[in-house]
């Protein structure tokens, strides 16, 4: 009697413990009909770690008052985690020749002159995050377009100049530019294609007694490559 007893007590102690390993192994082995459990890209790096250097060459034009000027020059940004860093940039623009000229009133018709733009200052990219786990498909080029919107922030050193005069004067950059992906990405490195825009206020500047004239704000268009590191 006491040995029957025995085996029963050991039966139902183990009848417990064979039951919770059921759910475990379902668990493990998915429910049948159960979608697969969703499996987060792995985070991308560029070759500097937590860094990410954005080099950039851009062609485009300056609206001016009557004119078009053309403009062109290169800049660079360095990001942490694809989100926030610092840029500078070195870019100019080439003004119209100055006309001895006159119009209907008998006001001197002004001209644009040459200038030489050195801004600098805090770059952010408010959708970085989405490039550091960019997976491939339409899904991971979007995110990755998406992580090359970034906005520009900070003074510039503006020199007007002719071939007789200039004039150097400081002021505020504010840029806007997204880097459309060709191979690769802004995080893990590659290279884009540069659409920027950029707005200058600063005081005007009136130079060759008047035939050459800078407004206060004033826009720049650009088109160009972008290579990241």
């Amino acid at each position: 009697m006491l040995h029957l007893a025995l085996v029963a007590g050991a039966a139902f102690a183990e009848e417990p413990r064979q039951l919770a390993s059921v759910p475990e192994a379902t668990v493990a082995a998915g429910a049948p009909g159960s979608a697969p459990p969703r499996v987060e890209p792995e985070a991308l790096r560029s070759r500097l770690g937590a860094l990410q250097l954005h080099m950039h060459v851009v062609l485009g034009v300056e609206p001016v008052d009557r004119a078009r000027a053309m403009a062109f020059g290169t800049s660079a940004e360095l990001l942490y985690h694809g989100r926030i860093g610092a840029f500078v940039a070195l870019l100019s623009s080439k003004g119209n020749a100055v006309l001895a000229t006159v119009d209907t009133s008998g006001n001197v018709r002004q001209a644009p002159g040459d200038r030489i733009s050195i801004p600098f200052g805090v770059a952010f990219r408010p959708l970085g995050h989405l490039g550091m786990r960019a997976g491939a498909g339409a899904r991971g080029w979007a995110q990755r377009l998406a992580a090359g919107i970034g906005l520009e922030l900070g003074p510039t050193i503006e020199h007007i100049r002719t071939s007789g005069s200039s004039k150097t004067v400081g002021g505020l950059h504010a840029g806007l530019a997204v880097d459309v992906p060709l191979w690769g990405g802004p995080i893990e490195g590659g290279v884009m294609l540069r659409f920027a825009a950029r707005l200058v206020a600063a005081p005007s500047v009136t130079l060759e007694a008047g035939s050459v004239y800078m407004p206060a704000a004033s826009g720049q268009l650009y088109g160009g490559v972008t290579w990241a590191l």
